[in-house]
Protein backbone atom coordinates (compact mmCIF):
# COMPACT_ATOMS: atom_id res chain seq x y z
CA UNK A 1 0.00 0.00 0.00
CA UNK A 2 2.86 2.38 0.77
CA UNK A 3 4.69 1.45 -2.44
CA UNK A 4 1.74 2.33 -4.65
CA UNK A 5 0.30 5.13 -2.43
CA UNK A 6 -3.11 3.50 -2.14
CA UNK A 7 -4.08 5.41 1.03
CA UNK A 8 -2.61 8.81 0.15
CA UNK A 9 -4.87 11.63 1.30
CA UNK A 10 -7.12 9.39 3.36
CA UNK A 11 -7.59 10.17 7.02
CA UNK A 12 -8.93 8.11 9.84
CA UNK A 13 -12.48 9.04 10.90
CA UNK A 14 -13.41 8.05 14.37
CA UNK A 15 -16.82 6.56 15.00
CA UNK A 16 -17.91 9.56 17.09
CA UNK A 17 -17.04 12.00 14.26
CA UNK A 18 -19.07 10.06 11.71
CA UNK A 19 -22.09 9.89 14.06
CA UNK A 20 -21.86 13.63 14.68
CA UNK A 21 -21.70 14.31 10.94
CA UNK A 22 -24.71 12.05 10.36
CA UNK A 23 -26.74 13.82 13.07
CA UNK A 24 -25.82 17.24 11.68
CA UNK A 25 -26.84 16.13 8.22
CA UNK A 26 -30.18 14.84 9.54
CA UNK A 27 -30.72 18.11 11.43
CA UNK A 28 -30.02 20.14 8.29
CA UNK A 29 -32.46 18.03 6.29
CA UNK A 30 -35.17 18.43 8.92
CA UNK A 31 -34.63 22.20 9.10
CA UNK A 32 -34.80 22.40 5.30
CA UNK A 33 -38.07 20.44 5.27
CA UNK A 34 -39.58 22.72 7.96
CA UNK A 35 -38.47 25.78 6.02
CA UNK A 36 -40.01 24.41 2.82
CA UNK A 37 -43.26 23.62 4.67
CA UNK A 38 -43.43 27.25 5.90
CA UNK A 39 -42.77 28.56 2.40
CA UNK A 40 -45.46 26.29 0.92
CA UNK A 41 -48.00 27.38 3.55
CA UNK A 42 -47.29 31.08 2.94
CA UNK A 43 -47.46 30.67 -0.85
CA UNK A 44 -50.76 28.81 -0.52
CA UNK A 45 -52.20 31.60 1.63
CA UNK A 46 -50.99 34.23 -0.86
CA UNK A 47 -52.68 32.35 -3.73
CA UNK A 48 -55.98 32.11 -1.87
CA UNK A 49 -55.88 35.82 -0.96
CA UNK A 50 -55.06 36.75 -4.56
CA UNK A 51 -58.02 34.70 -5.78
CA UNK A 52 -60.31 36.50 -3.34
CA UNK A 53 -58.91 39.88 -4.45
CA UNK A 54 -59.56 38.95 -8.07
CA UNK A 55 -63.19 38.13 -7.19
CA UNK A 56 -63.62 41.49 -5.47
CA UNK A 57 -62.01 43.34 -8.40
CA UNK A 58 -64.79 41.94 -10.59
CA UNK A 59 -67.32 44.06 -8.70
CA UNK A 60 -68.03 46.98 -10.99
CA UNK A 61 -69.51 50.18 -9.60
CA UNK A 62 -69.21 52.19 -12.82
CA UNK A 63 -72.51 53.92 -13.74
CA UNK A 64 -73.99 53.16 -10.31
CA UNK A 65 -76.01 55.91 -8.67
CA UNK A 66 -74.78 57.01 -5.24
CA UNK A 67 -75.89 59.38 -2.51
CA UNK A 68 -73.60 61.67 -0.53
CA UNK A 69 -74.49 63.88 2.42
CA UNK A 70 -72.67 66.92 1.13
CA UNK A 71 -72.81 66.58 -2.67
CA UNK A 72 -76.18 64.84 -3.18
CA UNK A 73 -76.85 62.31 -5.93
CA UNK A 74 -74.04 61.29 -8.26
CA UNK A 75 -72.87 58.66 -10.71
CA UNK A 76 -69.66 56.60 -10.45
CA UNK A 77 -67.58 57.42 -13.53
CA UNK A 78 -64.45 55.34 -12.87
CA UNK A 79 -63.17 52.73 -10.48
CA UNK A 80 -59.77 51.53 -9.34
CA UNK A 81 -60.46 49.06 -6.56
CA UNK A 82 -60.99 50.28 -3.79
CA UNK A 83 -61.05 53.88 -5.12
CA UNK A 84 -63.93 55.34 -7.10
CA UNK A 85 -64.47 58.66 -8.87
CA UNK A 86 -67.98 60.09 -8.64
CA UNK A 87 -69.49 62.86 -10.73
CA UNK A 88 -71.97 65.07 -8.89
CA UNK A 89 -73.10 67.19 -11.83
CA UNK A 90 -70.34 69.78 -12.19
CA UNK A 91 -68.17 68.44 -9.31
CA UNK A 92 -66.06 65.28 -9.55
CA UNK A 93 -64.73 63.71 -6.34
CA UNK A 94 -62.71 60.61 -5.51
CA UNK A 95 -63.51 58.34 -2.57
CA UNK A 96 -61.99 55.24 -1.03
CA UNK A 97 -64.59 52.60 -0.30
CA UNK A 98 -63.71 51.28 3.13
CA UNK A 99 -65.10 51.20 6.65
CA UNK A 100 -62.19 53.44 7.67
CA UNK A 101 -63.56 56.34 5.63
CA UNK A 102 -67.12 57.17 6.73
CA UNK A 103 -67.36 60.30 4.52
CA UNK A 104 -67.98 58.17 1.43
CA UNK A 105 -71.10 57.99 -0.72
CA UNK A 106 -73.67 55.26 -0.15
CA UNK A 107 -74.88 52.66 -2.67
CA UNK A 108 -77.91 50.47 -3.03
CA UNK A 109 -76.17 47.44 -1.42
CA UNK A 110 -73.85 49.60 0.64
CA UNK A 111 -73.06 47.18 3.48
CA UNK A 112 -72.02 44.29 1.23
CA UNK A 113 -69.96 46.49 -1.09
CA UNK A 114 -68.15 48.26 1.74
CA UNK A 115 -67.43 44.93 3.47
CA UNK A 116 -66.01 43.49 0.23
CA UNK A 117 -63.80 46.49 -0.48
CA UNK A 118 -62.61 46.61 3.13
CA UNK A 119 -61.75 42.91 2.84
CA UNK A 120 -59.88 43.69 -0.39
CA UNK A 121 -57.81 46.38 1.33
CA UNK A 122 -57.01 44.06 4.23
CA UNK A 123 -56.09 41.21 1.88
CA UNK A 124 -53.75 43.40 -0.17
CA UNK A 125 -51.94 44.51 2.98
CA UNK A 126 -51.74 40.92 4.23
CA UNK A 127 -50.31 39.74 0.89
CA UNK A 128 -47.59 42.38 1.22
CA UNK A 129 -46.71 41.17 4.71
CA UNK A 130 -46.64 37.54 3.57
CA UNK A 131 -44.33 38.39 0.66
CA UNK A 132 -42.04 40.17 3.09
CA UNK A 133 -42.00 37.04 5.26
CA UNK A 134 -41.09 34.97 2.20
CA UNK A 135 -38.18 37.25 1.41
CA UNK A 136 -36.94 36.92 4.99
CA UNK A 137 -37.16 33.12 4.91
CA UNK A 138 -35.14 32.83 1.71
Amino acid sequence: ARAYNFYTGMTFASKSDSIKAYKLDELRKREQEEKQAKVDAIESEIRSLELRCAEIEQISLVNVQVQHKQYGTGIVVSQETPKITVSFGDVTKSFIISKKFPARPTFVDDVEIVDAFTEYDTAVRHIGLLRKQLSLID
